[in-house]
């Protein structure tokens, strides 16, 4: 059924009633955005941070506000959206599954593949969705890259190498890795068709807090590509840039060029018996679907879908890989930058089969990228604080 069908067969049910918890920078921008869907209610917001709740109060009118979790579970949500720091995802989301709602987690979903492994038990027993923050998997320019590697644009994958770099928030608790890592994971998944096997990471503390604020993560994947990711909490620009190297050319991702977000480069070989470099020969501009609706907005309108019954484009075994792969970085930082294998498998059974799909968007895109890899040679504070613009 046409989305708009969709959106007009469910114009008659009673909205879906949501709460958010943690007011910091995602969280008051999801608040906002379930304001504003004529499917959902705002019933309630909450945070440990008085200060963040008194600033959100004031944008949201009558709705709610209160200072603890059981306060907000006791207004009776349909859907508990999750926005605070990621050691408390799981604690949060823990309770608001045993209180019978469905969930909806800022990324990432866990940090520790234990702790997803028993939430999703929690949402199995309790047939409720367990959902997470997809944003990527709606972006009409991740999209156009997944379907140009797949069409052989570039030939086949090689590398991959991401800068995701800003100024961030140097905090105890909350470290570079598990905010930053995540993005690119799901965008390196949309464009290869799966997850790395194996990494290794090294990581610094340049602003001598607990925290590691720089990070570098060289990934592999078994016959195929390898990936190098620089995140860095202490850079004076904000960076976010990804390049695929192919055989026959190279594409460069860069969300936050509004003119050129997504170009693909073709270059002369350099000739070993002269000595000029290698030039590009031709930039191509892919074209990128204008009509698309914004990721947020897109990805809030599902969560009201999973709520009634529908299978989220990203499966919740999608975010127990991203689990995996920061537990694999942080276990490689500590040992100075070993070789550590990504567990990528669910092991589990108590996950419902249809946790289990393969991820609903484009899979045919996906499997076509994933066929086209190269084989490598071989040689608490408040709920909200400290949530800040990571996208």
């Amino acid at each position: 059924m046409h989305a708009a069908a969709i959106r007009q067969s469910w114009s008659s049910l009673p909205p879906v009633r949501v709460a958010v918890v943690g007011l910091g920078y995602w969280g008051r921008k999801l608040a906002r955005r379930y304001q504003q869907l004529a499917g959902a209610e705002l019933i309630g917001i909450c945070d440990h941070d008085t200060h963040a709740l008194a600033r959100s109060a004031a944008v949201h009118g009558a709705v709610p506000a209160v200072e603890h979790l059981a306060d907000l579970l006791s207004l009776k949500p349909d859907l508990v959206v999750v926005a605070t720091e990621p050691a408390t995802h799981v604690h949060v989301a823990r309770e608001a599954l045993q209180a019978g709602c469905a969930v909806f987690v800022e990324k990432p979903v866990t940090t520790t593949v234990e702790d997803i492994e028993e939430l999703q038990a929690l949402a199995h027993r309790a047939q409720r969705p367990l959902l997470g923050s997809a944003l990527w998997s709606w972006d009409a320019t991740v999209d156009a890259l997944a379907q140009l590697i797949a069409d052989g644009e570039i030939g086949q994958v090689l590398r991959i190498e991401g800068a995701r770099q800003n100024l961030g928030c140097l905090k105890p608790g909350h470290d570079v890795i598990d905010d930053l890592m995540p993005h690119d994971l799901q965008i390196l998944r949309r464009i290869t068709g799966r997850s790395p096997d194996r990494l290794q990471a090294w990581g610094s503390r340049l602003a001598r807090t607990a925290a590691l604020d720089t990070a570098t993560v060289r990934m592999e994947w078994k016959d195929g590509p390898e990936a190098e990711l620089r995140l860095s909490w202490v850079a004076p620009e904000k960076v976010r840039r990804m390049t695929i190297v192919g055989t026959e050319g190279m594409a460069v991702l860069a969300p936050l060029d509004t003119a050129t977000p997504l170009r693909v480069l073709r270059a002369t070989p350099a000739d070993a018996a002269r000595p000029e470099p290698a030039t590009v020969q031709d930039i191509w501009l892919p074209p990128i679907a204008s009509d698309r609706t914004e990721p947020l907005l897109a990805q809030c309108e599902e969560t009201l879908r999973c709520v009634r019954g529908a299978t989220p484009r990203l499966s919740i075994r999608a975010h127990r890989e991203v689990a995996a792969a920061l537990e694999a970085a942080r276990r490689s930082v500590a040992h100075h930058g070993q070789l550590v294998e990504i567990d990528i498998e669910d092991h589990s059974d108590r996950a419902s089969r249809s946790e289990r799909r393969a991820p609903g968007a484009l899979p045919e895109v996906e499997a076509n990228a994933a066929a086209r890899l190269r084989a490598k040679p071989a040689p608490e504070t408040g709920y909200g604080a400290c949530q800040q613009e990571s996208k």
